[in-house]
């Protein structure tokens, strides 16, 4: 999900979590919901969003 807050830019996943994040890049104390802070255009296009984004997408949480 996009989220635009007060002029900010935020990635969250629902179930942030579950998803492995080496780079400390997830944010957040929810049980569940996480989610990174993207302030430009470079950050959203690099590589470690792009793996947060293929790592949430294999989850399944249901199985």
């Amino acid at each position: 999900m996009i989220e635009v807050k007060r002029g900010e830019v935020f990635l969250s996943f629902i179930h942030g979590s579950l998803v492995p994040d080496p780079l400390g890049l997830l944010l957040g104390k929810g049980k569940f919901k996480r989610f990174a802070r993207v302030p430009d255009e470079a950050t959203a296009k690099s590589r470690a969003i792009q793996n947060l984004v293929r790592a949430a997408a294999k989850l399944r949480p249901w199985d």
